[in-house]
């Protein structure tokens, strides 16, 4: 089995899944494409994230099961003002089968990914992108990648 490290961003109309091959070191950049991530996750791989059991995971379910960016951005919002993804009512009834691991549940509880970052001293990169942002993102608004997961926390596989 492949690890891949993954993570999500959503804004109001945009959503952004990056994807690293730990063995391979390739990235993969979805944006806003519901197919292309379909076709890019695998029953072949584990995906590893962080907070990933109590977001990422939802938001990938959201985009498999064909919502458009504003519903992705319901199902965030919904989990991101306390709401457990699991009790979601727009994902009621939707099965998806994905193998995620949290790597948050291995750390000290409370302590986020920027300050494991920082106490690694990696550089921690944030989003000049606001995202509460109520447009759609401009090109040149589009990070390449990922913000707030350093893909190169994961340590590669024996």
């Amino acid at each position: 089995m492949r690890l891949i490290s993954y993570d999500c961003e959503v804004f109001a109309y945009d959503w952004l899944v990056t994807l690293k091959d730990k063995e391979t070191g390739v990235y993969t950049c979805i944006w806003n494409d519901n197919e292309a991530l379909k076709m890019a996750l695998s029953d072949d791989c584990i995906y590893v994230g962080f907070n990933s059991k109590h977001y990422d995971q939802y938001i990938i379910k959201a985009i498999a099961a064909g919502f458009a960016p504003e519903e992705i951005k319901k199902v965030n919002d919904f989990i991101i003002a306390g709401g457990q993804g699991w009790q979601c009512p727009l994902l009621d009834g939707i099965y998806f089968r994905f193998s995620n691991v949290d790597i948050r549940d291995d750390t000290q509880q409370g302590l986020s990914l920027k300050a494991i970052e920082g106490h690694l001293g990696m550089s921690v990169k944030e989003s000049s992108v606001p995202f509460d942002i109520d447009r759609p993102l401009t090109p040149e608004e589009k990070p390449r990648r990922s913000f707030t997961a350093n893909m190169t926390l994961i340590p590669p596989r024996d």
